[in-house]
């Protein structure tokens, strides 16, 4: 069935991460003194390859352990109780830190013109949440309708701009600001499994925040317009993701060691999604994938036939960041966007994995 496209406007996209920031060398040393020396080969094989260099994270203590070798215990036996207590306190300030800068680049925007706040995260919960610390710390008015997309992992930010999307279509007068936060090293665990090997060697702490806006406002040049959101969810993979509330932290659960599993599932979904539109593959100019760690782009290259500077921005913010969960696609695309425009119209698609196993897309393009 084919589709029509109606496009949203994205005015700005502004990043943050916190202060603590950590090699993958010394995150590799240090998780060889805490594991066995029968597995130290499959360890440095899994560090290595990664094609992470540095990631971000709110916690001192980790990164006074990994970073610092101090000795000090990394915090990674602490109780979910204690973990949701640190994401309190830090949460709406990374948040907050993203959102001004998006903010700042659209000049012709204000925080009194905000009318919605969607919040996106999946790595603490509290109520009041930081979308209600936001009002205080980006002065938006006390009538700003806000919406939580919540324990939606990684690809939670794509539904964030779909909501805003949808929010601007029916309100021509919206102005919308997504936010998504997620602080992952939280939840680092000791537990010697393969999963949790995997986990802390690839996730990190970021936020990002997107500016959308309704029809009303049409002076100035937006960053992009976001034209079409596609998901689909493929059952027979549910086990491939999982994200579970454990008694030290969140549990996650990652298959996708067997990243393989996913290539069939791609060009399925972007294929008939993309038809849809009377569009092809061939159609798309630039490609924002997150990068759920390296097997993932490389299984995407493979599955979809890309050239190899096809993910170039995908793989630069994996290492330079790691995965940052929710807000990775947004600094994705930023660095997208930041790149030299050509005299064109450029069409861009961006492509998300989370628990379901759900693919998530949203078609956009640059410049009129």
């Amino acid at each position: 069935m084919h589709h029509e496209i109606e496009s949203t406007a994205l005015w700005s996209i502004g990043t943050a991460v916190p202060t603590f920031q950590f090699s993958q060398q010394k995150a590799l040393t240090y998780a060889l003194s805490r594991i066995p020396p029968a597995i130290a080969r499959h360890v440095k094989f899994l560090y290595r390859r990664s094609q992470i260099d540095s990631r971000h994270t709110c916690s001192q203590a980790l990164y006074n352990a990994i970073e610092l070798d101090t000795g000090e215990a990394a915090g990674d036996e602490a109780s979910t109780a204690e973990r949701m207590q640190a994401y309190e306190s830090q949460a709406a300030d990374l948040a907050a830190r993203a959102a001004k800068r998006a903010l700042a680049q659209a000049p012709h925007f204000s925080a009194a013109d905000i009318t919605h706040l969607v919040m996106v995260t999946c790595t603490g919960f509290v109520s009041p949440g930081p979308d209600v610390l936001l009002f205080e710390q980006l002065g938006l008015q006390s009538d700003v309708r806000r919406v939580q997309v919540g324990f939606m992992g990684c690809h939670g930010a794509m539904n964030g701009l779909h909501t805003a999307a949808a929010i601007c279509r029916s309100e021509p007068q919206a102005v919308v600001v997504v936010a998504s936060l997620e602080l992952c090293t939280l939840h680092f665990q000791s537990t010697l499994t393969e999963e949790n090997l995997v986990i802390t060697s690839l996730f990190s702490d970021g936020a990002a925040a997107a500016l959308l806006s309704g029809k009303a406002f049409t002076d100035g040049q937006p960053r992009c317009y976001l034209d079409a959101f596609g998901s689909r969810v493929y059952p027979e993979a549910r086990d491939a993701i999982a994200w579970r509330v454990g008694n030290q932290g969140f549990d996650m659960g990652l298959a996708l060691s067997n990243a393989h599993d996913l290539r069939p599932l791609i060009p399925d979904f972007v294929g008939d999604w993309l038809s849809s539109y009377e569009l092809h593959q061939d159609d798309i100019d630039l490609w924002a994938i997150h990068p759920g760690g390296r097997a993932v782009l490389d299984t995407c290259e493979w599955a979809l036939g890309f050239a190899p500077d096809a993910l170039a921005s995908s793989r630069w913010v994996l290492r330079h960041y790691g995965n940052m969960s929710s807000p990775t696609i947004l600094f994705v695309m930023d660095h997208l966007l930041a790149k030299t425009k050509a005299n064109r119209v450029r069409r861009g698609l961006s492509l998300g994995f989370g628990p379901g196993v759900t693919l998530e897309g949203i078609l956009w393009h640059e410049g009129d």
